[in-house]
């Protein structure tokens, strides 16, 4: 399966994510309300590539690109969820989630292809111009190509390896360090003055019932609720996240205390893998809890899960004592890995959103997904899908094996279900 994916997934040159794939994991970055929703984009275009062809020979200059594509998949192997793509014969582009600096960014990745052109002494034959930006929930998909292919043109339009740093309505950004000092005062009042509150969003088992509700964390300030993807960056880099950990299951169990049969879903960061007494305080308040422990369900992120599996076990040991569910999220990008959550005690995982984009539409990710369903069925976990945002794809997933599902369509299903 793993394979099959690779195969499908990727450009066999270059080793780099296809257009269409890389496009889709970005829309779901931004769609979904978490830490990924916000980082940085780069793209690099090699100006004169068919130039290139034709001086030196197609085969010579695969060789440069298998070299660039090496390159670029070393910087984003480091970093869990960044994605590198070849767009089409000569774009090159990064997604960096949870990355604060544009340039920092497309520098390196200009850096490392110049690498290659000069290890082929080719580096006055082709000007590399550059693009880079910051992305927010806020974008759309089709607003953030427009603003890096706009930062990009001037720079190809001179033949020079320009890079143009561009942001959403061309406003430049508060320097890091500035933004570090203010999220710190409004965290640490939050914390004070309890300010966090948990969202609510359905999902549904296969017969339209409901399975439990997804409560991702909010923030009220200056009167408004911000989602979990404004704030959760600035909680990992000022190391609050065990903190918020312990706040979110805390306000849950009092919500499920309240509502007396609806199991809540609450997100973990990796504090809860890495921090040494997340665990301790975790039994503590379980115990405490009694039955009510019975209608949590703990989910991490997939590349957190195996990143830190030996505490992810641990984890799923000590939350299932008391009746808890354990739960991935994002599931589906390490597929060669699923095997290893056979004796974990997981209970379910929830697909990624990015491949769930169009699948009554897209026949590859289909066979990818009932393949998934099945393996996953085999171990004995329940099988949901993220982000679901047509009837048509709904459908389609139910006929691949999914169990349940959640997203916009979703809602908008429970909700006419509630009114009928």
């Amino acid at each position: 399966m793993h394979q099959w994916q690779k195969e499908t997934h990727t450009d066999s040159l270059t080793g780099l994510m296809n257009r269409e794939p890389f496009l889709r994991n970005l829309d779901a970055a931004l769609g979904s309300d978490d830490v990924n929703a916000t980082g940085c984009m780069a793209l690099v275009r090699i100006a004169s590539l068919s130039h290139l062809n034709q001086t030196y020979g197609r085969k010579v200059i695969d060789g440069v690109l298998e070299d660039i594509g090496a390159a670029l998949n070393t910087i984003v192997s480091r970093h869990s969820r960044w994605a590198a793509a070849r767009l089409n014969g000569s774009d090159f582009a990064i997604m960096a989630p949870r990355a604060t600096n544009p340039r920092e960014l497309v520098v390196e990745m200009q850096a490392v292809m110049e690498e290659a052109l000069i290890a082929h002494s080719m580096e006055t034959d082709s000007a590399l111009p550059s693009a880079a930006t910051l992305y927010t929930h806020e974008d759309t998909l089709s607003a953030l190509l427009t603003r890096l292919d706009s930062a990009l043109t001037p720079a190809h339009q001179a033949d020079s390896s320009e890079i143009n740093i561009t942001f959403a309505g061309d406003i430049q950004m508060m320097p890091v360090r500035e933004q570090l000092m203010r999220w710190r005062g409004i965290l640490q009042e939050a914390f004070l003055e309890d300010r966090f509150s948990l969202a609510g969003f359905p999902v549904l088992d296969s017969n339209g019932q409901l399975m439990h509700m997804e409560a991702p964390v909010r923030l009220r300030e200056d009167q408004q609720e911000l989602p979990a993807a404004t704030f959760l960056p600035w909680i990992n880099r000022l190391e609050m996240s065990a903190d918020l950990d312990q706040r979110v299951i805390e306000m849950a169990l009092v919500s499920a205390e309240r509502e007396t049969t609806t199991p809540l879903a609450v997100n973990l960061s990796v504090g809860a893998l890495v921090e040494p007494a997340f665990l301790h305080w975790l039994d503590q308040t379980l115990s405490k809890a009694g039955s009510v422990a019975d209608r949590l369900w703990l989910e991490v992120p997939e590349s957190m899960a195996f990143r830190h599996f030996d505490a992810f076990k641990l984890l799923t040991r000590h939350a299932s004592r008391y009746g808890c569910k354990v739960g991935i999220e994002h599931a589906g990008h390490q597929l060669a890995d699923i095997g290893q959550l056979h004796d974990v005690g997981l209970d379910y995982l929830k697909v990624d959103a990015a491949f769930i984009r169009d699948i009554d539409r897209n026949a590859g990710n289909q066979t990818l997904l009932r393949t998934l369903c099945t393996v996953g069925h085999s171990i004995g976990v329940t099988v949901i899908a993220e982000g679901v945002r047509s009837a048509a794809e709904w459908v389609q997933l139910q006929e691949l094996g999914f169990d349940g599902a959640t997203g916009p369509a979703i809602s908008e299903l429970a909700a006419q279900q509630s009114a009928d």
